[in-house]
């Protein structure tokens, strides 16, 4: 049997390879993608990554690396052993995955080297989107502020609610971050 090839720690690590260097890594899918080529062979795009680094990544129909993935058990938010050959594609980094699993509770991984410090505090709270809702009021008196500054204000309230709507004014100081305060996170 091949002895396999060394494991890196860090991904951010696989800057510094030549190309063609096979290595292996723990990480996590970021995301995943399929794909059909132009011949009509199937593909994986991905983005793995772990605290030091995301990259871009392939897994070509013609590797042991697609059946893997086609039969289950991978995917995104998933910690992964990748095999994994270094390249580079427009000129950046890409990383070609002959081999990948799910890390089972047998591995020896290290969780902070995946997820970074503290994951264990935020552990469960994963979300697809997150909204968050500002909210901003007019914090400067215009008539404090030079009269270039007072036309341009004028200028974008009539843009934006017309010259019949008074708060217009009040809605662009409001949003501009040079003449609003924030006075509520949602």
């Amino acid at each position: 049997m091949a002895e396999p090839p060394p494991h890196i720690e860090r991904l951010a690590d696989a800057h510094a390879l030549p190309q063609g260097t096979t290595r292996t890594a723990h990480v996590a899918v970021r995301s995943l993608r399929h794909g059909i080529d132009r011949n009509g062979d199937g593909y994986y795009d991905l983005v793995v990554g772990d605290a030091s680094a995301r990259m871009p990544a392939k897994i070509w129909g013609d590797s042991r690396a697609y059946d893997e993935v086609a039969r289950g058990g991978v995917s995104e938010g998933k910690p992964v052993k990748l095999m994994f050959g270094v390249g580079s594609y427009r000129d950046a980094i890409q990383l070609t995955i002959n081999r990948i699993r799910v890390l089972g509770e047998d591995d020896e991984w290290v969780p902070e080297s995946i997820w970074g410090d503290g994951w264990e505090l935020v552990e469960g709270l994963h979300c697809k989107t997150l909204v968050f809702d500002i909210e901003t009021v007019p914090d400067i008196d215009l008539a404090t502020v030079p009269a270039s500054v007072a036309g341009a204000v004028a200028r974008a309230a009539e843009r934006g609610g017309g010259p019949d709507n008074p708060d217009a004014a009040a809605k662009v100081m409001g949003l501009s971050p040079y003449f609003g305060k924030v006075v509520s996170l949602a």
